[in-house]
Parts: structure tokens; C-alpha cells; sequence
């Protein structure tokens, strides 16, 4: 067995990260793994270029991909592609067809199809519907779709009508069993509360509401909000005009989430939607005390209805400021041992299993 995966780049996403635990998990068992990328960049590269094999795709222009992929594919002759984003998905597509390649076609599905993945205006309503078309196309034809949660299998199924043995839902790899990070007691500061989120600066995570949320907080806190993306200056100027210079920082990237999030008093998801949020089953194993938003999907699936956490509801920064009070007031520092064993059902040794199940399956 010989396994292509492709991604657009190596930022410092959810995607990019689990994509890279499953390759690591998968080599480390004996198979023949390899990475295809359109640009060969972004802040995990260099851990990827340690791991497995990379393919530059399109260095100079889009045009680039097909024609690269399809030469690739024919010199490397995988048995199996996997994809995780629409465009480059269809993309990939042709590719296969170009090369007249046999390879089973896996597509990786990490986010909600739901219109809160359009971003505002008309834009945005023509992106979300190309990203819908090309899902739709997308869906026809790979051998087999990969979903990370339930509540994303359940819209595949009911939106676009995919044969239920064909969708699977595997958690994403997360977690190694063997490696844990213990549930260190963090002594209260008593000046102020550490409060911390992670994650792309992008419109889905939903800093701004964040930081909205911020301005509501009668208690002293100090907010840090951990990663880089496109939306830094929007961030930086709706902090200056809530006068939260002092209270709310931009940290940038970092690769010590869990150390991060065990420094913390709480940790925050504020976002407008999500697949299954690899760094909220972080905040789980680190038996932090988590607020999430209630977004279609991922968190109330992974917090079990609120039994590990509070969900609030998505875009209201008056709720999410009243619970992060609640919370800050109760002084709790979650639930240690019984969140890290809810943890444990997304592990790297888990998913990669199911995973296994999956790409051998396609041979019966």
C-alpha cells in the first residue's frame, strides 16, 4: 500500500496537523506514505520535510497542478489518494484521469457544509456556493469520504444524498495514547485570570467575538490568543478600539499548545463553525476548564452535550462573556483524570486503525 496525501500548504492548521500525526502513525506501522502540496510552505514544512517525502505541485501558477500531480502520481504509482479540501480535491480529480490512474480516492472532510462557512456579503455567497458545488462533484466520485465528526456524516448524507455505506465518520488523530500531558495543577494568579485560545486568525475561528466578548468582562483577566492568519490587523484594530491593549494579546504561532492551554484558567473556542476541533480535544487532555460555542460541528460532540464543558451559542458576545464570568467566578480548573480519558477517543492509535480499515476495505 503506497498513500499520497495532498494539502494546499503546511500552515499552522487543525488539517495540517492531524494530517501529519496520521502519516507519522502510518510509517511508524510499515507503510509507504507521501505528501503533495501545491506550495511547499507554511510553519509545519519543515517538521513534514522530517517525516515524509514532499511534492511542490503548482511553484509558479494553479495551472501547474494538474499536469504536476498527474506525473507524480505515474512516478510514484500510489494505491491510495487522500484528500482534505474541496477545490483541490476536484482538482485532484482530474489529475487521476490525466495520468489514467487506478488509485482509490479517499477524501478527508474537516469542516461543516452549513452557510456560517460563507464569509459576509456576496462574495462570500458565490465562494460558499462553488465550495458546495465542488463538494458535490467531489462526493460523486471518490471511492470513499472520510468525515471527522458525526454531525459532518449526517450532513453529507442528508444534503447531498451520498450512499451511507460510503461515508465513514474517524476522529481525527489527536492524541498519542503513549504520550498524554499530565494534568498539572496551575495555581490561580491572583491578580488576574489567564484565558487562552489557539487557533488560525481567521473569520471561522471567531476571535472577534472574542474580544467583543472581552469588553463585557467585569473581572480582571488577561486574554491570550495564540496563532497567525489573515485576519491579525482586523483583530489589532478591534482590540484598540475596545481600549483592550492591556487585557487582550495577539501571541502569534506557537508549538507548545499544551503547555499553553495547562498555563490557563479557562480555555475558549469562540468559533462560527468547525469540523471536529483538533485544539478543543487538546484542551481535553490537558483537563482544562473549556468554553466552546455551540457550532455546527465538532464541540458538542466531543464535550458529550456539555459534560466536559460549557457550550454557549455561536456569534452572541454577551453569552460567552456571562459564562467566561461564571466560570472565572467558580475558580474550577476542570475535571483532570475524567477529561483526559474522553481524550483518549480521539488517539492517533485509534483513528489510524480505523483509518487502516478504511483504505483496505476499497480491496474487497
Amino acid at each position: 500500500m503506497k498513500i499520497l496525501f495532498i494539502l494546499p500548504r503546511m500552515v499552522t492548521g487543525g488539517v495540517e496537523r492531524v494530517t501529519l500525526s496520521l502519516i507519522k502513525d502510518l510509517i511508524v506501522r510499515g507503510y509507504h506514505c507521501e505528501l503533495g502540496l501545491l506550495k511547499r510552505n507554511g510553519d509545519f514544512l519543515e517538521e513534514a520535510q522530517k517525516i515524509v517525502s514532499t511534492y511542490e505541485l503548482a511553484p509558479n501558477s494553479l495551472i501547474q497542478y494538474i499536469p504536476n500531480l498527474s506525473k507524480l502520481i505515474q512516478k510514484s504509482e500510489p494505491t491510495h489518494i487522500v484528500t482534505s479540501f474541496h477545490d483541490v480535491a476536484t482538482l485532484s480529480w482530474f489529475g487521476l484521469k490525466l495520468c489514467g490512474s487506478q488509485a482509490i480516492w479517499l477524501h478527508w472532510v474537516h469542516n461543516t457544509h452549513d452557510k456560517t462557512v460563507a464569509p459576509p456579503g456576496l462574495l462570500g455567497a458565490v465562494k460558499h456556493r462553488l465550495f458546495n458545488l465542488c463538494a458535490s462533484f467531489n462526493y460523486k466520485r471518490a471511492n470513499k469520504i472520510i468525515s471527522v465528526s458525526e454531525g459532518v456524516r449526517n450532513e453529507i448524507l442528508q444534503i447531498y444524498k451520498a450512499p451511507s455505506n460510503k461515508v465513514i465518520t474517524i476522529y481525527n488523530p489527536v492524541i498519542s495514547n503513549d504520550c498524554f500531558p499530565p494534568c498539572n495543577e496551575v495555581s490561580i494568579n491572583k491578580s488576574y485570570s489567564l484565558i487562552i485560545a489557539v487557533g488560525r486568525l481567521t473569520r471561522q475561528k471567531g476571535f472577534d467575538i472574542l474580544v467583543e466578548a472581552a469588553s463585557k468582562i467585569p473581572l480582571p483577566f488577561r486574554i491570550e490568543i495564540w496563532g497567525e492568519g489573515p485576519e491579525r490587523k482586523n483583530l489589532e484594530k478591534l482590540i484598540h478600539k475596545k481600549n483592550l491593549y492591556n487585557s487582550v494579546f495577539l501571541m502569534g504561532h506557537t508549538f507548545s499548545v499544551h503547555e499553553k492551554i495547562q498555563s490557563s484558567d479557562l480555555f475558549i473556542l469562540p468559533s462560527r463553525h468547525e469540523g471536529l476541533p483538533t485544539v478543543l480535544i487538546e484542551a481535553l487532555a490537558c483537563g482544562a476548564n473549556i468554553i466552546a460555542t455551540d457550532c455546527p460541528h465538532g464541540p458538542r460532540e466531543i464535550l458529550d452535550d456539555g459534560k466536559f464543558g460549557t457550550l454557549v451559542v455561536p456569534e452572541d458576545p454577551e453569552k460567552l462573556a456571562n459564562a467566561i464570568c461564571i466560570a472565572l467566578k467558580k475558580n474550577s480548573k476542570g475535571k483532570g483524570k475524567a477529561h483526559v480519558l474522553r481524550a483518549q477517543d480521539f488517539s492517533v492509535q485509534t483513528a489510524t486503525k480505523k483509518w487502516l480499515e478504511a483504505l483496505n476495505s476499497d480491496f474487497n
